[in-house]
């Protein structure tokens, strides 16, 4: 709705920069802080929610025009849109991961957090921009699952944030 009069490019450059923006805020509260994730995971979902349901006033976004979607929902080759993204998703995330040095920064903070700290990286850097990416690639769930929907509702995912954060906490 805010985004709205952008046409949808415009929407999805807006939604892109809001999860990266949010998810940076969440990891800044974490990494500066040392709060603890899940508690600041819950924090923030539920204040995403109210501010998404303040926004729309609790209902459905549609698009302005079906046609407006159709990139989000274009085939390249026989793959649609969804599986393409995925797949150039996962070769970006790999490339960062294996061929930086904030990747290796990353699989190191991930292995031992007082190694990490003990070998001069700064935990709290490291911490905002990984949940900077993770706000990006979340948003770009959301834009192509609103294209799939050929809708935008806060209700689309409901259940599935608790599965995630319970798997995280037995894993």
């Amino acid at each position: 709705i805010v985004a709205s009069g952008l046409g949808t490019a415009g929407a999805c450059a807006v939604a892109i920069a809001t999860g990266i923006a949010l998810q940076a805020l969440q990891g800044l509260v974490i990494g500066y802080f040392g709060a603890n994730p899940i508690i600041v995971s819950i924090a923030g979902l539920g204040l995403i929610l109210g501010i998404g349901t303040h926004i729309t006033g609790g209902g459905e976004v549609y698009p302005a025009s079906a046609a407006s979607l159709a990139p989000l929902q274009a085939r390249v080759g026989p793959f649609n849109m969804l599986i393409v993204v995925f797949a150039v998703g996962s070769v970006v995330a790999e490339l960062l991961l294996s061929r930086t040095r904030f990747g290796r920064q990353l699989i190191a903070v991930g292995s031992s957090t007082r190694a990490a700290a003990a070998s001069g990286i700064r935990l709290p850097v490291v911490v905002t921009a990984t949940y900077a990416v993770a706000g990006c690639f979340c948003a770009l769930a959301g834009i192509l699952a609103a294209a799939r929907f050929r809708y935008a509702s806060l209700e689309t995912g409901i259940g599935y944030d608790y599965d995630a954060f319970g798997s995280v906490l037995i894993g």
